[in-house]
């Protein structure tokens, strides 16, 4: 009975997740018994492709191909990040003005902020021709589905969850083995590996909350200013200013942060209309217009 409410519960969970004015959609619930995630099948409310990449742009058109691009520039609040672009699931250009571009992982990391690429290069399906695509003409860009998913998504290595101040949220591991803070006229090392989560919220008051695994809670003026970030995706975040975070939670990161994404999305975006649905592929051959100048 408890075996099968669990199956239930995950098959909820990981079913839908709702996303920044779409949903993400798992390819098919667990099977029962098991804790294994699946691959998504569609984000920002577009359905990925099982051998291709599709543009969506501003005017409503929709291409079909392979973005070439093999790594993107994103400049976030807490840094610059070399983006590896079979990592992602998908990208939105919209409300880049007021909120950033918006990245959406292949094991559901949300990083914002500016590419500093400005154009997209696009091989054309139909056409069989390579062209760049300036980026303020996309809408969105939703990725092929990647043999690399199930593996990233069921990894036997064990990952934490950041939250950020700008609501992003990434998985993998502090490169620190501890943090310092001051208590009374007194510094104390905590060892990260027996936190269970940590909260930055007063930060910018110089206070952290760290409950340890065994049900201890210390708090104090957090001393180390600086904290490097090494995540699922291959990535290493250098050099994070301690009032970047709003909070760290130990264990079963990627599952952490599909749940985030689910409480935290409604609030992102409305959901595409019914009949908000990709135009017929064969259209994709005749909007040269949409393509960057190469002069």
């Amino acid at each position: 009975m408890i075996r099968t409410c669990r199956s239930l519960f995950l098959a909820v969970l990981f079913g839908w997740v709702s996303l920044n004015g779409g949903w993400i959609q798992a390819q098919e619930p667990p099977a029962p018994g098991s804790d294994r995630l699946v691959q998504m099948n569609s984000v920002f409310g577009r359905p990925r492709q099982a051998t291709k990449d599709s543009i969506y742009f501003i005017n409503g058109d929709v291409l079909g191909g392979e973005v070439t691009n093999e790594i993107l520039h994103l400049t976030a609040p807490y840094g610059e990040i070399m983006l590896p672009l079979r990592k992602c699931a998908g990208i939105s250009f919209e409300n880049s003005e007021r909120a950033g571009e918006t990245v959406i992982t292949l094991n559901a990391n949300r990083l914002s902020g500016i590419f500093s690429d400005r154009t997209i290069n696009f091989r054309i399906e139909s056409a069989n021709a390579e062209v760049p695509i300036r980026k303020d003409r996309i809408r969105m860009i939703i990725l092929r589905k990647s043999p690399l998913e199930v593996g990233l998504l069921n990894s036997s290595v064990d990952t934490d969850l950041f939250v950020m101040k700008n609501g992003d949220l990434m998985t993998g591991k502090f490169l620190e083995q501890g943090i310092k803070i001051r208590q009374d006229l007194n510094e104390v090392t905590v060892p990260l590996p027996e936190s269970e989560s940590i909260d930055f919220s007063r930060s910018e008051d110089g206070i952290a909350t760290i409950r340890r695994r065994n049900g201890e809670t210390t708090s104090g003026v957090l001393q180390t200013e600086e904290l490097t970030l090494v995540l699922d995706i291959g990535i290493r975040l250098d050099s994070v200013f301690k009032d970047r975070l709003i909070r760290f939670s130990a264990g079963d990161g990627i599952r952490k942060a599909f749940a985030e994404l689910d409480r935290t999305s409604p609030h992102l975006a409305e959901l595409p209309s019914e009949d908000d649905t990709p135009p017929p592929a064969d259209r994709s051959t005749t909007h040269t217009h949409l393509f960057a100048d190469t002069d």
